[in-house]
């Protein structure tokens, strides 16, 4: 590639890049949706096998929709507990 391209590419990049307080904010609120599916008002509360970043966030690659820094989304999974003898029909 030709160094203009390297260099428009790159500027690319950066902008479309999360800032660290943009991170920050993302796991905070991948924290409270955890701890709200795990508290006490949630009705899958005990059947919870993990919660954790999924896609993107997981591999630490989000980027600002549009560069836009202030859009993003939050792709997380949460795995319920399976019980012996349960049919999968039950979940």
């Amino acid at each position: 590639m030709s160094p203009t391209v390297d260099f428009l590419l790159a500027q690319i990049v950066e902008k479309i890049q999360l800032s660290a307080t943009k991170w920050e904010t993302a796991r905070q609120r991948y924290q409270t949706i955890a701890e709200y599916l795990e508290s006490d008002g949630s009705l899958i509360r005990g059947l919870i096998q993990d919660n954790y970043p999924q896609g993107s966030v997981r591999i630490q690659s989000a980027t600002s929709a549009r560069g836009k820094d202030d859009q993003h989304d939050i792709d997380f999974i949460t795995e319920l507990k399976r019980f012996p003898g349960d049919p999968a029909a039950t979940i």
